[in-house]
């Protein structure tokens, strides 16, 4: 997958995340859950890889995976608020809306201003 320096190397897999939020911050999703996979395959414990992989992974409708990265990212930070909305967020896609409000009722609870949370608890109760 990739030459053994990068595996190896945590400078070379920073040089890849930085790349990858490059590619998401133009708007290149494809482009950034595709590093993302490369990345996180590479260092599954990396807690800002695997919150942008979700990211990424909703944006081009991978919603399975974007179920995953959130799960990970929240088991090494589960005060992560948005984290949480987007793991509803996530679960809402693939038809999982009792564990959609659950998300959103941490999400609520870490920040009560997340409106997003809010809207997106008021669909999937719907």
């Amino acid at each position: 997958m990739f030459p053994f320096s990068v595996a190896s190397n945590p400078v070379d897999l920073e040089t890849l995340f930085e790349r990858a939020r490059k590619s998401a911050s133009n708007k290149d999703w494809p482009q950034a859950y595709q590093r993302l996979k490369r990345l996180t395959a590479i260092e599954p414990d990396h807690s800002e890889a695997q919150y942008l992989l979700g990211v990424a992974a909703l944006k081009v409708k991978r919603f399975s995976c974007a179920v995953r990265a959130f799960r990970r990212r929240l088991s090494q930070n589960a005060s992560d608020a948005t984290a949480w909305y987007y793991l509803g967020m996530a679960y809402y896609r693939v038809g999982l809306a009792e564990k959609a409000v659950r998300c959103c009722d941490n999400a609520i609870r870490l920040d009560p201003e997340l409106r997003r949370a809010w809207s997106l608890k008021a669909n999937a109760m719907m």
